[in-house]
């Protein structure tokens, strides 16, 4: 069996379970940033919020994986 014949479908599905991870455990945080109006809502009176940022930058690669 060749690996690299199906690494494609594994990289896909791997992203596919990122990305999916990421909406189950960060919802209530995707919540948040929704009711802040998207636009900017990872900065909150002049500071980063932290978990805004991290649920940002985890989705975003789960999708580009």
């Amino acid at each position: 069996m060749q690996l690299t014949k199906y690494s494609g479908y594994i990289l896909c599905a791997t992203a596919i379970l990122h990305t999916t991870v990421g909406l189950i455990f960060g919802w209530s945080t995707l919540a948040d940033m929704h009711q802040s109006g998207w636009f900017s809502s990872t900065i909150i009176h002049g500071e980063m919020n932290y978990q805004r940022e991290a649920i940002t930058w985890f989705l975003v690669t789960g999708f580009f994986g």
